[in-house]
């Protein structure tokens, strides 16, 4: 982009010129992807898909293939394209088009809609189960409904606008759901708290953040992890973490993955000064892991992971290390409500 550009049309011209267009078979059947869902208050679950072939119609009837292999015919009552930051109405989508559809509550990530005389399926996404999880409630402090911003007028208007009640937290929960199909909420043995599965910390921080915001007065639960039984034995979630540090904290780094169970299975060096070192480690080990990693680096460490799957409990780990949780503990199979 040019340095005196005061646009972003040369970005746009350059992605133009370079990224070839979509490629497809002129009267082939409609295959659309669902790849992400959204909500909305008066249209409810709304799908996100990109059109691989075929057209998509406002009003019309399609074939559902859903995840369990049945197809059930459904009709797209709402059809809207993006334009800008804002979704619009739109009559149809054609071959490359991302669009918005509402009018299937149930739809999920991954599923196909398709042409009704010739449905063909697209490969299935699987959405990764939950690994952690927390109990949020409602505020129960004496102080309850009292917390404002300032004073006079706008301290009781703040006041009045607070979200307290059950009734409201579990509300906001299950809309969450509704667009959310990460997040998995369940109950309690108390009435005004409910134990809510996330993939890791920064989903739940982030549905946490938006409750906060949007006036909810709330209770947080120490972080846990999500077990599963198999063959009798217990299994827990684990990640794979890649890092890359300067070679001077790679020992500081390899000892702090190994008191939270990190097993290396890779290590690379090309002689720049960095390293790159890869851990096979459980989602518990991970809980309050980065801040620790980055004062350990000094600000110099950069790490990511990625879901691994399920590995059987790889033992207790170092006291301070994780969130206090037990073997012997129940262990629950998640359910979504």
């Amino acid at each position: 982009m040019p340095a005196d550009s005061t646009s972003l049309e040369p970005f746009f011209s350059t992605i133009l010129q370079h990224i070839p267009a979509p490629t497809y078979d002129e009267g082939a059947p409609l295959q659309a992807h669902v790849t992400n869902l959204d909500a909305d208050n008066f249209l409810g679950r709304i799908a996100l898909l990109r059109v691989h072939q075929g057209e998509l119609k406002k009003g019309q009837t399609v074939a559902w293939m859903k995840r369990d292999g049945s197809v059930s015919n459904v009709r797209i009552t709402e059809l809207m394209m993006t334009e800008a930051l804002t979704r619009k109405a739109a009559e149809k989508a054609g071959p490359g088009d991302i669009c918005a559809v509402a009018g299937i509550p149930e739809i999920m990530i991954g599923e196909t809609l398709a042409d009704p005389e010739n449905p063909v399926a697209l490969p299935l996404i699987m959405v990764d189960e939950p690994a952690i999880s927390m109990t949020i409630g409602t505020n129960t402090s004496p102080l309850v409904g009292r917390g404002g911003t300032g004073k006079g007028a706008d301290n009781k208007a703040a006041v009045k606008d607070r979200k307290v009640t059950a009734r409201q937290v579990k509300d906001r929960l299950d809309r969450e759901l509704i667009g959310n199909v990460s997040l998995r909420v369940l109950d309690t043995e108390r009435p005004d708290a409910w134990e809510v599965q996330g993939r890791g910390e920064l989903a739940l921080a982030i549905l946490v953040e938006q409750m906060r915001r949007e006036g909810f007065e709330l209770t947080i639960g120490k972080p846990q992890v999500v077990t599963k039984e198999v063959d009798g034995k217990i299994h827990e979630p684990v990640e794979r973490m890649t890092v890359d540090v300067p070679e001077e904290h790679m020992g500081a780094v390899t000892q702090l993955m190994g008191v939270r169970k990190g097993r290396m299975d890779n290590m690379s060096n090309h002689g720049s000064g960095w390293v790159r070192m890869e851990f096979v480690v459980p989602s518990r080990g991970l809980i309050g892991f980065r801040t620790e990693f980055l004062t350990q680096t000094r600000g110099t460490g950069i790490g990511h992971s990625i879901h691994e799957g399920h590995e059987p409990w790889f033992g207790p780990s170092a006291p301070g290390t994780t969130a206090p949780w037990s073997p012997t503990a129940p262990v629950r199979s998640p359910r979504s409500r």
